[in-house]
C-alpha cells in the first residue's frame, strides 16, 4: 500500500465533479478505503470545507481523568 499523501494526490489530481456531492462522495469513499472519515466542517453555495475526522486533538470529554494515560 503506497503512502496515504501520495496516493490521495495522484487519485484526485486533475479531477472534474460535476457538483460538490459527487466530489464529497468521492473523497468518502477513498476515506472508508484508508480507514478514516470526511466530514463537512461548513458549506455555503460558493464554498464547501471538508475536514478529516483524525485532523484535531483528542477529546478527553467523558472520558475518566483519574485513569492512567497509558491506558
Amino acid at each position: 500500500m503506497e503512502p496515504l499523501a501520495s496516493s490521495f494526490s495522484t487519485t484526485f489530481k486533475a479531477s472534474i465533479f460535476d457538483d460538490s456531492n459527487t466530489a464529497f462522495k468521492a473523497i468518502c469513499d477513498y476515506a472508508k478505503a484508508y480507514m478514516f472519515a470526511i466530514f463537512v466542517r461548513s458549506s455555503k453555495p460558493s464554498k464547501c470545507v471538508w475536514a478529516c475526522s483524525k485532523a484535531s486533538k483528542y477529546d478527553l470529554r467523558g472520558k475518566d481523568e483519574a485513569i492512567n494515560a497509558s491506558r
